[in-house]
């Protein structure tokens, strides 16, 4: 609807007709079309990582340039020392905001083990605050998933997580009772006793799910954040700045926030790492992956 609205206030603003068009569809028929037209110089998509690799593999029977901003199975580091007691609010909120259905939410969660109980009790106590309820009720924290393909993807994830050994602290299972008893209301859920061979651990849930595991230091955190094929976004919690900016480093992800979350500004670039996506968004850095360079040499001879 924001495209469509954009167009018309492109044409009031004098853009002529047909230079800023708007083509609506499914992306099985309307996008196949853009992506297999050769007159289309340019891609960009955000979505899943499989539909990413589908555009990708087609384009490149045209040599085309791709803008993909794919999944994250974003990782929070929660240094002993670090500010995460007053950071609990935030980061439960970034855990299950909009049901867990945006690419740069907390999927996993990695804690030292000096902090974990505390932390948890902490984490636990938070997430119970918030409210599962219709959209158009004002009071509502968490609304309903988008589909049952991702309610499937989320009870999967948790049926993996228990079958291997790991423990349901809260949540699990969708909401039976009335009016939320369409199948598309899902709990916030927190799973403990988690590894890296679980699925919550390895690919995005997309939905209100969490894995959260005590670890020896932020070194193994680091090292744990850094596996699996995505790399979008992390979250520290560190004692220093100068740990939060080394270890910010050495992370594969295309964002990283230190002792802080909030919304993604629109004039820093945003984009992942490794299957996370390809080029930017936002800021002149988004701008220019729609341009090409060009070169020209001319002489100055008289």
């Amino acid at each position: 609807m924001s495209s469509i609205i954009l167009a018309k206030l492109a044409l009031e603003a004098g853009l002529s007709p047909g230079v800023f068009n708007v083509v609506t569809g499914t992306g099985e028929t309307t996008g196949t079309y853009l992506v297999e037209n050769p007159l289309v110089r340019l891609v960009t998509f955000t979505g899943s990582i499989e539909t990413g690799k589908i555009i990708l593999e087609k384009s490149a029977s045209y040599v085309r340039k791709v803008i993909l901003e794919l999944g994250g199975n974003c990782p929070a580091i929660i240094c002993n020392g670090s500010p995460w007691k007053e950071n609990i609010p935030a980061i439960v909120k970034q855990c299950f905001k909009n049901t867990g259905q945006y690419c740069y939410r907390i999927n996993r969660i990695y804690v030292e083990k000096e902090i974990y109980a505390d932390f948890l009790k902490s984490f636990i106590e938070e997430t119970k605050k918030l409210r599962i309820g219709l959209p158009e009720n004002p009071s509502t924290d968490l609304g309903p998933l988008n589909n049952f393909k991702i309610m499937k993807r989320v009870e999967s994830h948790i049926k993996d997580a228990i079958r291997k050994g790991a423990k349901l602290e809260s949540g699990g299972k969708a909401i039976s009772d009335s009016p939320l008893d369409s199948g598309l209301y899902f709990p916030p859920t927190i799973l403990t006793d988690v590894n890296q061979g679980m699925l919550v651990m390895r690919e995005e849930s997309f939905g209100p799910v969490v894995g959260v595991m005590a670890v020896d230091s932020g070194e193994v955190a680091l090292e744990y954040a850094n596996e699996g094929n995505s790399g979008l976004a992390a979250y520290l919690f560190v004692p220093d700045t100068g740990t939060g900016l080394k270890m910010a480093q050495n992370l594969e992800s295309g964002s990283v926030w230190i002792n802080t979350i909030h919304q993604a500004y629109f004039s820093v670039p945003f984009g992942g790492f490794k299957e996370s996506g390809l080029g930017r968004e936002k800021s002149h850095y988004g701008i220019e992956e729609y341009l090409e360079l060009k070169a020209a040499y001319v002489s100055l001879e008289v």
